[in-house]
């Protein structure tokens, strides 16, 4: 039996300290963490302590996309066109596969009474759109397993 050779040819870190894999890896390296306390009123009367994005970088984030794309989905499409730029992807060949591997989605948007739950935290639905916007020649397999997701979306793609 021949060996499914795997390659990851590209990578991309979104996270509030910064927009890339390189940025992400400095700002480790210097020591920097994306954690702080934040007041949001939206969140809870009290303070919390979370990484999260500044409203700077939201924009910056959402500028270039779709209006109809959830916060989840203007990470997930970000970050997948930042990987791209790296590396020359025919997302039209039937042999690229584009998998998403998430432990959450969109499941914030989930609230009591909600007419179409599915509809509104469906990594599927998700990753279609994501995959229609980028021109993929299929939807997008989605692979949620909690913390191991990434781990198992590798596994998937050797497979």
């Amino acid at each position: 039996m021949g060996v499914n050779e795997t390659y990851i040819a590209a990578s991309h870190i979104l996270s509030p300290l910064g927009n890339g894999t390189a940025a992400n890896w400095a700002a480790i390296r210097q020591g920097r963490t994306g954690v702080s306390i934040h007041q949001k009123k939206e969140f809870r009367d009290q303070p919390l302590c979370g990484a999260l994005f500044s409203t700077a970088q939201w924009q910056g984030i959402s500028e270039q996309l779709p209006e109809d794309f959830t916060a989840f989905e203007q990470l997930l499409a970000t970050s997948i066109k930042n990987a791209l730029a790296e590396k020359q992807v025919d997302l039209e060949d039937p042999r690229t596969l584009l998998l998403l591997a998430s432990t959450k989605g969109n499941i914030g948007l989930l609230t009591p009474g909600a007419e179409d739950p599915q509809g509104v935290t469906s990594l599927r639905g998700s990753a279609k759109k994501i995959g229609n916007w980028l021109g993929y020649h299929s939807v997008p397999m989605v692979v949620s397993n909690a913390c191991i997701s990434g781990m198992t979306a590798l596994m998937t793609a050797k497979r």
